[in-house]
């Protein structure tokens, strides 16, 4: 019988890889950071852990189908 490795448990426990529950987690963090503070976008990407801001764009416009700039506007 084979043993499985922490990230399929973790997957297998919480229906998401590890990567993509970070990913969550740091989504969660900028999008209050950027709807409770003035605190730069560039800077609020980076505080929560994103390696670049093409990445960070892409994953807030995917989840929230905005900017991180419009998203600030419309709340």
């Amino acid at each position: 019988m084979k043993k499985a490795g922490a990230s399929a448990l973790f997957k297998s426990q919480m229906n998401i890889s590890i990567i993509g529950y970070l990913t969550e987690l740091r989504l969660y963090r900028a999008q209050s950071a950027v709807v409770n503070s003035d605190e730069n976008i560039v800077n609020i990407a980076l505080d929560a852990g994103f390696g670049s801001m093409s990445q960070f764009y892409e994953i807030f416009h995917r989840a929230t189908g905005l900017t991180p700039q419009k998203w600030r506007d419309a709340q």
